[in-house]
């Protein structure tokens, strides 16, 4: 009944969003339910939480500064909440994918090819064939960003789309510890992924001599 009312046009037009789905616009947290509460209940409260951080004075301005409206707030974080799970990061990628934005430069973020990816036992690994696949949602061959939310983002990543660090930043990559390392030139960002790969390169000789 959830998946089924998450696509129901008529739900979606009374809780006024415009999204074939309805993805993106559920806010994950703990949550408190009576025991007669049911799928409208529960998707109401989540939708309406997410509401929320669209209310306050400051969101509001910021967001038309941006000149960026719910759904691309939304997709944007939704792309952030899928490249890392480290709070002191969120900002920091926001501010890569908007200086990306801003200068026309392809989002080329795996969680967008993941997300064309979700139903296949592969779905967490991205192989070069994987770019080639054609899809808006593909940040690799399309400019800007994808029609809708590919995850239901936390509060803090779509804080982090709305208030972005100020940086240079156009590059990160993992850097093998859960986090990322980020640059603004191409030769940096290079120098940072040859170490990645030095690094995941002595993980599989050690897997291997275990």
């Amino acid at each position: 009944k959830i998946m089924k009312l998450s696509t129901d046009r008529s739900f979606l037009n009374s809780l006024n969003i415009v999204s074939d789905n309805l993805e993106g616009y559920l806010l994950p947290d703990t949550y408190y339910f009576f025991e007669t509460s049911n799928e409208v209940d529960v998707l109401k409260k989540l939708k309406s939480e997410m509401d929320k951080i669209f209310i306050d004075d400051a969101v509001i301005n910021q967001m038309a500064k941006l000149g960026m409206n719910k759904n691309q707030i939304l997709t944007l974080a939704s792309i952030i909440d899928g490249e890392t799970n480290l709070d002191s990061e969120v900002k920091i990628i926001s501010s890569v994918y908007h200086n990306r934005l801003k200068k026309g430069i392809k989002l080329q973020a795996d969680p967008t090819i993941q997300y064309l990816k979700r139903h296949k036992k592969s779905k967490n690994k991205v192989y070069y064939k994987d770019l080639e696949i054609d899809s808006p949602y593909n940040t690799y061959k399309r400019k800007g960003l994808p029609p809708s939310p590919i995850n239901n983002p936390g509060r803090n990543a779509v804080l982090a789309a709305i208030f972005p660090d100020k940086t240079n930043y156009i590059f990160f990559v993992a850097d093998g510890t859960g986090g990322h390392k980020f640059a603004e030139k191409l030769s940096e960002h290079n120098a940072n992924v040859s170490q990645y790969r030095r690094w995941r390169n002595s993980q599989w000789i050690q897997k291997l001599n275990t």
